[in-house]
């Protein structure tokens, strides 16, 4: 009776710890789910901005109102830079994270010395923005896509 009753405790341990584990990785897959989606956003928005800043900047040489838009753009592009970095990324999207940040800490200074440079007596917008980097550095973000994609598939 001892044996039966200890192999009955045995099965249902191993079926709780069991159960524990597939909560886990239920918890884990969801966590992956959420990160995969947010940072998917994030760079669909990066290539989106990286098609529209050159046209703003096109309009901003000549219009003082479009100046302002694209340095409001260009502020709040850094704060959803912020907002992105400060994600807890799940260990499966720990490596694509770490890629994420360092584009987006050269992106904070390319934005950073930009603005300086719209802030102050500029007179050949288009050359400042390529000179800027941010069309190069957002484009390697967009460029990350597939990856993102990939991340609850592996």
């Amino acid at each position: 009776m001892k044996v039966r009753t200890r192999m009955i405790a045995a099965v249902v341990l191993v079926t709780l710890l069991s159960g524990c584990s597939l909560v886990e990785g239920v918890r884990q897959i969801d966590q992956t789910l959420d990160y995969t989606n947010e940072a998917a956003s994030y760079v669909a928005g990066a290539a989106a901005w990286a098609e529209s800043i050159p046209a703003m900047v096109e309009r901003a040489a000549t219009d003082p109102a479009a100046r302002d838009g694209l340095i409001r753009e260009l502020e709040s592009i850094r704060s959803r830079i912020e907002r992105f970095n400060g994600l807890d990324a799940p260990q499966a999207a720990q490596d694509i994270h770490r890629r994420i940040v360092g584009y987006n800490e050269t992106l904070q200074q390319d934005i950073g010395a930009f603005l300086e440079k719209l802030n102050g007596d500029i007179r050949n917008f288009d050359q400042a923005y390529l000179e800027s980097g941010i069309g190069r550095t957002l484009g390697e973000i967009a460029e990350l896509i597939g990856t993102i994609q990939n991340l609850g598939k592996e």
